[in-house]
């Protein structure tokens, strides 16, 4: 009965490690995706702490510490995707404000006889492609897209 104990004990543990391990990569996977799609993640001082703690847990280590360390890397990889999310969304809709500012332009323009009224709707048109073309999610080419649609609105 003592062996068939430690056996059930030896086998949880292994997939607490397992588990461990795999929230770890898969935590690592996510930073460098974010970070090669131009995203800036800022995360606190304690998760990147435990983080590198957990980098170097080996496999006898307590089961209740490594349970421990899989909360905090997923809520350190929830935190990541949600503040690439917002980082996204945030562009995106600048963007889309600078585009909307270009057409009312252009149709105030047309009301008052404004000769550029047709350059600023070509614009807007021109940004909006621009916009639609841009893989969900990429940070890099929005930020492109965001400094020259500011620069036509300045």
């Amino acid at each position: 009965m003592g062996v068939f104990a430690v056996l059930i004990f030896v086998f949880f543990h292994v997939l607490v490690f397992a588990w461990h391990s795999f929230v770890v990569l898969r935590y690592d996977h996510l930073y460098e995706q974010i970070q090669a799609n131009g995203a800036t993640i800022q995360m606190p001082e304690s998760f990147l702490h435990n983080y590198a703690l957990a980098q170097e847990r080996r496999f006898w280590s307590r089961p209740d510490v490594l349970a421990r360390e899989i909360g905090i890397i997923q809520s350190g990889a929830e935190s990541l995707t949600t503040q690439y999310k917002n980082d996204v969304y945030r562009l995106h809709d600048t963007i889309v404000q600078h585009i909307r500012y270009l057409s009312l332009a252009s149709e105030i323009g047309q009301e008052m006889v404004f000769p550029g009224h047709t350059e600023v709707s070509a614009q807007a048109d021109t940004l909006q492609k621009k916009l639609d073309a841009i893989p969900l999610g990429d940070i890099t080419q929005l930020t492109q897209l965001l400094d020259s649609s500011t620069g036509i609105i300045e």
